[in-house]
């Protein structure tokens, strides 16, 4: 019962931690949730449950567009914490915690609130692609020499692209 206690107090303090550090960086334009370095240690060491209060009590000050980390963080503490506890690397559960994130971001912004963003985070993306395709396509072309290739050439691909 000791030992139970110790570490429930031990998560209850770390997600404290947490929770200031999420509110030290909370008013800047990029939030940055740096309590997760004091509640994924419970996760790894104690267990999914403990890492899982930790995260929840650190998430609490999280709002507009990060109040989905209430949900998102203890779920990757307890992934963490069920790999950690079953041998597995605990990189690995956060890897696919956070994959798992991003596609769903991508699929659906507005579970995020930011669905206002969904007309420009692929399109941003695809440009870049595009541009980076075309000079490398055109670093190929010049080097092996067989086509000449002029800027209008390329600028006209590039439109037909976008």
């Amino acid at each position: 019962m000791k030992g139970v206690l110790q570490r429930l107090g031990l998560a209850i303090l770390c997600g404290i931690a947490g929770l200031l550090l999420n509110r030290w960086r909370l008013g800047s334009a990029t939030p940055l949730l740096l309590g997760r370095v004091a509640t994924l240690p419970v996760a790894i060491m104690f267990g999914p449950a403990y890492g899982a209060l930790a995260a929840v009590l650190a998430a609490l000050p999280a709002t507009g567009g990060l109040t989905a980390a209430i949900v998102i963080l203890p779920i990757e503490a307890a992934v963490v914490g069920g790999f950690a506890r079953s041998g597995r690397s605990p990189l690995a559960g956060g890897v696919i915690v956070w994959s798992i994130v991003a596609a769903t971001l991508l699929a659906a912004p507005s579970a995020y609130g930011v669905g206002y963003l969904r007309q420009t985070i692929l399109p941003e993306k695809k440009q870049r692609y595009f541009t980076a395709y075309i000079d490398e396509l055109q670093k190929k072309m010049v080097a092996d020499g067989s086509i000449r290739v002029n800027e209008s050439m390329m600028s006209q691909i590039s439109s037909r692209l976008q």
